[in-house]
């Protein structure tokens, strides 16, 4: 500062004076409280006082939120500004050492079962908690259960409560009686037995567990009560009542269809339709009169004379061979209804056709002929003698038509062997035949080259064999085959019948 002093008369002189402002003092270091809280808080930043810059705020780089169990130290800084800062530490401490609230709990009912969902109460920390136990929660037993619920806030702290389940069932079965009844008495005595008393219709809200009634063996002439008693599951009863009325005489009228003969309740046989008292007597005084409305109906017989050239079919039966046969049906007034069948069969499989060896084919006996070529299946047309001359190599057949005007057809016969050589009979024999599974080949060569041909003259194996050897026919199937068997320039044909 520079100050000026003046005289008035014009003098004037100055002087100068320095003034320093250094603030080095440091803000108040406040005493900071230890927090205590239970489940949680956010602290405000404290205050001091400083010389110069008055009241202070504190900062810090420490976490000021708590939401976890435990003890936090946070440390506040205070600076005036002025280079002077003081430090101040401050605890915190939360420790919840609330337990949740212990509920009070309703007392659960029911008549059958009960199944109890869980509760829940308060916690001044956690909220809303729900009860665990370790017991059951679904009760079918009558009577009065504990359920013991705990309810833990998960700092530590737990209560309890207890819950009341209270099975009673007292409602009683539902009944729905049969009928009452009226009975006549046995043919043989003044009482009625086993009498069918229907089926009793109960319910129950909890179950049925037995309904018993206390029925007599036999009924007296007169009204007995019958008391029919139901219990629940939960042993609640109800009974019910049904009357049986037993008639002390039977006049009753019955109506008969029966078939030859009937035999009366007082054993009289009768044998032709019409109206019939029977009385049964009886030591007890209580005679039982029916009338009888009886239709004796008769059995019927009926004959059958049938000609086929294959089978007959009747009644969902066929027949391939003559002879007599039988059936026994019900007729239309339900009696037996016996049917004889007298039945020839002119037909069957009687066609064949024979190789003569010299370039022909000769058909069996019969009254008309049709030769086919089976490689095409189709006729040969013009040749329709019981002869076929065979121009050249291939599978033939003959259709013969018999007297009786049924028509059959041949097997097929492989002709390969035209102007061929023939082995006799004493050096070839080819055996079983027919055969299942294997042929034996005999020869009096050591070994020939044999072609197997189906019946219509298809190659299906061609194989060289020593004599003595078997050939395979397990693979092939049932029918018949030809063996063209040819051995140092001479040939053969064999007709096999695979089964």
């Amino acid at each position: 500062i520079v100050w000026t002093f003046n005289d008035g008369n014009g003098n004037v002189s100055t002087a100068t004076q320095l003034v320093i402002v250094d603030d080095n003092t440091d803000p108040s270091t406040p005493s900071l409280p230890v927090v205590m809280v239970e489940c949680g808080t956010t602290l405000v930043a404290p205050t001091t006082t400083d010389a110069c810059a008055g009241v202070i705020t504190g900062t810090t780089s420490n976490q000021t939120s708590f939401t976890s169990q435990g003890t936090f130290f946070v440390l506040w800084t205070f600076n005036d500004g002025n280079g002077n800062t003081t430090f101040a530490g401050q605890t915190v401490i939360v420790d919840d050492v609330t337990a949740p609230v212990a509920p009070t709990l309703a007392t659960l009912t029911g008549d059958c079962s009960v199944t109890a969902s869980a509760p829940t109460t308060t916690d001044n920390c956690a909220g809303t908690i729900t009860g665990t136990t370790s017991g059951p929660v679904t009760f079918t037993t009558q009577g009065t259960h504990t359920i013991v619920w705990t309810f833990n806030d998960g700092n530590g702290n737990t209560s309890t409560a207890t819950q009341l389940v209270v099975i009673d069932d007292t409602t009683a079965p539902t009944i729905t009686t049969p009928t009452d009844l009226t009975v006549a008495v046995n043919a043989n005595g003044c009482v009625a037995s086993n009498v069918s008393l229907g089926s009793l219709v109960a319910t129950d809200n909890c179950g049925i567990q037995n309904i018993t009634n206390d029925a007599p063996v036999v009924y007296p002439v007169g009204t007995t009560v019958v008391t029919w008693t139901v219990t629940d599951n939960s042993g609640n009863t109800s009974t019910a009542q049904q009357t049986v009325t037993v008639t002390n005489n039977v006049n009753a009228t019955i109506t008969v269809v029966t078939c030859g003969s009937y035999t009366a309740p007082d054993d009289s046989v009768y044998t032709t339709s019409g109206v019939y008292t029977s009385v049964i007597p009886s030591v007890f005084g209580c005679d039982s009169t029916i009338t009888i409305n009886l239709t004796i109906n008769n059995a019927t017989d009926s004959l059958i004379t049938a000609t086929d050239c294959s089978s007959f079919e009747l009644n969902g039966q066929t027949y391939t061979a003559t002879g007599i046969y039988t059936q026994v049906l019900t007729n239309a007034v339900g009696c037996d209804s016996l049917i004889t069948i007298d039945l020839v069969i002119t037909g069957g499989d009687f066609a064949t056709a024979t190789y003569t060896g010299d370039s022909s084919l000769v058909a069996g006996p019969g009254t008309a002929y049709q030769w086919i070529n089976c490689a095409t299946g189709s006729v040969i047309v013009g040749e329709t003698s019981d002869t076929l001359s065979i121009t050249s190599n291939g599978s033939y057949a003959v259709i013969v038509t018999n007297a009786n005007g049924c028509s059959d057809t041949s097997d097929c016969v492989v002709i390969e062997d035209l102007g061929v050589k023939q082995l006799s009979s004493l050096e070839l024999e080819v055996y079983p035949n027919p055969t299942r599974d294997f042929v034996h080949l005999e020869m009096s060569v050591s070994t020939a080259e044999v072609v197997i041909y189906d019946a219509a003259g298809k190659i299906i194996n061609k194989m060289n064999v020593n004599t003595g050897e078997v050939i395979d026919f397990r693979n092939v199937e049932p029918g018949v085959y030809f063996l063209h068997i040819n051995a140092e320039n001479s040939e053969t044909i064999k007709r096999i019948v695979k089964q």
